[in-house]
């Protein structure tokens, strides 16, 4: 009958080691190409243009939303922003908010709904008006939509300027999430 031990050389631990190696390395490759040409191009691309707090004094008394009226002086933070659809198809924002980060904590606040924003402007008539961006904003590729969104957070001013950052977190529908994050920290304040 036939050996088996004498028709197959031993294998050599060398030799499954180097091919073990070529196999590593042709699949990174592989893995390389992928990632670099099957990468999504962003949908949307934005900034903030500025932003400025403002310490807002509510009366007890003040009909005003339930998210202004949880501190007797909400810090509202009006920001304004510009975001383009840089792809092929349109964007459906979906949430606007933004996350301010003072020491290890993140305080996170929606912007507030459109009728908010109209009574932000009657019950603090000092601030300029402005055009949001509206709730649910459908943009068009290559359409710009430039507004501005109001925050507000249950602190002081003191607590406001001893922030390490502030960014704004826009929401698509089915598209990843733009990020726009305050280049150069406002210390000015809207009621100076």
């Amino acid at each position: 009958m036939f050996n088996i031990a004498e028709e197959f050389p031993p294998v050599r631990i060398g030799h499954v080691l180097k091919l073990a190696g070529i196999a590593a390395i042709i699949v990174l490759i592989g893995i390389a190409i992928y990632v670099y040409f099957g990468r999504i191009p962003p949908s949307a691309e934005g900034e903030m243009l500025d932003f400025a707090p403002y310490q807002a004094q509510v009366k007890a008394d003040a009909p005003i939303s339930v998210t202004l009226s949880q501190a007797k002086q909400p810090l509202l933070v009006l920001t304004r922003v510009k975001i383009r659809n840089v792809g092929k198809k349109p964007l459906s924002v979906f949430e606007l908010a933004a996350i301010l980060t003072i020491g290890d904590a993140e305080y996170r606040s929606l912007n507030v709904s459109d009728a908010d924003f109209e009574r932000v402007f009657q019950f603090f008539p000092n601030l300029t008006r402005q055009e949001p961006v509206p709730e649910h904003t459908v943009i068009q590729p290559g359409q710009t939509v430039q507004g501005l969104l109001i925050f507000n957070y249950p602190m002081t001013m003191d607590q406001w300027n001893k922030r390490n950052s502030f960014r704004v977190t826009v929401s698509f529908d089915n598209e990843p999430d733009l990020v726009l994050r305050d280049a150069v920290p406002s210390t000015a304040s809207v009621n100076e």
